[in-house]
């Protein structure tokens, strides 16, 4: 684009200009600013670590925008729930609140706290019964979190757009359980169109994003990935529930993909404990779009970020012993007797475990 610039200076009349516009615009009230303005709404100012490497390197950013919506969509075992769990854990470790709309009722309180790491006293959790509920609920606690302290940092994470209809379809679907008619409508003629659910929820996203900007809120969605009965007439084979509102009004969307199983031991002896899954930033206003990270859950225990670390960083083998290509200094010669010699001694030294962390981040 740079060779299609005149190369002409841009004259010092145009900034008055645009200076004595401002000033008429904004008499009453503040309804326009400069492109050039430290406050413009656009701007992220803050982020909300995620505690999950590999989503930080696919956003290209420290973790998920404050102010902002970020979707994470997949199918069931790609650790979208993690992912937001470990967002609100963080939330807390700032000292922030956090705000957890769970539709699917599926987790427990042991697997909260010692997994996800959740203070679970400083958890508001909310449990709507339809889509409408969801953004009502959701941005009520918001907009009640920022009266009650200004400047404290707020996350949410809805888990999950799926887990409830709305209360048209809810209702349609209670009286045909019921034989009854809805709306005087004898039962087959009263339907729920596909689009009502997608109806709702781009009228909620579109209000939801302009609280979460307002308060400057870190607002995290666990979407499903569903299959596409258009596909092959220029429709992708999977989509996401929502229509086209929620994508376009996103910031971030991550893609989380199932991979396989992880396993351990051999013959007899081998059996999985827990699975790999990768991350790709399939829109990113932030960073590089399409990156791609994987990482591995481990039953009980969580994602395991070293494992994502000795995986994806540049290693030569040498026998028994592995050295990290592109570590600094005192560690550009460590060897290491495979991931559990590295996790010893990454946890041993903060140092190395911070050098490999930039290395990964640099994708090196």
């Amino acid at each position: 684009m740079a060779l299609m610039f005149s190369g002409n200076a841009v004259p010092q009349e145009q900034d008055d200009d645009v200076k004595a516009i401002l000033g008429k615009l904004n008499a009453k009230r503040r309804v326009a600013r400069s492109l050039d303005d430290d406050e413009l709404l656009s701007e992220v100012t803050n982020w909300l670590p995620s505690g999950c490497l590999a989503f930080r390197r696919v956003a290209g950013t420290l973790g998920f925008p404050y102010g902002r919506i970020t979707e994470i969509s997949g199918l069931e075992q790609t650790c979208k729930s993690a992912i937001g769990d470990l967002a609100l854990a963080e939330c807390q470790r700032q000292g922030g609140i956090a705000i957890l709309a769970d539709t699917e009722s599926a987790r427990t309180q042991e697997y909260s706290r010692e997994v996800s790491g959740l203070n679970l006293p400083g958890v508001i959790i909310l449990e709507p019964q339809t889509l409408e509920d969801v953004f009502d609920q959701v941005m009520r606690t918001i907009l009640l979190a920022r009266e009650t302290n200004p400047q404290r940092p707020i996350a949410v994470f809805i888990d999950s757009l799926g887990g409830v209809n709305s209360r048209e379809v809810k209702a349609i679907a209670i009286a045909r359980v019921l034989g009854k008619k809805y709306k005087n409508k004898k039962i087959g003629e009263a339907h729920s169109s596909p689009g009502t659910n997608a109806r709702v929820i781009s009228t909620g996203i579109a209000e939801l994003k302009d609280v979460a900007r307002d308060s400057n809120a870190a607002v995290i969605i666990a979407n499903q990935v569903y299959t596409n009965i258009n596909a092959g007439f220029g429709e992708p084979a999977e989509k996401t529930l929502g229509g086209n509102k929620l994508r376009y009004l996103t910031s971030l969307r991550v893609k989380a993909t199932h991979r396989g199983r992880l396993v351990t031991g051999e013959g007899k002896d081998r059996r999985a404990i827990g699975f790999v899954a990768e991350l790709e930033s399939i829109k990113n206003r932030h960073g590089d779009c399409f990156e791609t990270s994987k990482f591995a859950y481990v039953f009980a225990n969580g994602i395991d970020n070293v494992w994502t670390l000795w995986n994806e960083i540049p290693k030569t083998v040498g026998g028994s012993w592995t050295t990290i290509g592109g570590l600094p200094g005192k560690f550009a010669k460590m060897k290491f007797q495979g991931m559990d010699d590295f996790r010893r001694k990454a946890t041993a030294d903060p140092d190395l475990w911070t050098a490999a962390v930039d290395l990964f981040m640099s994708k090196g």
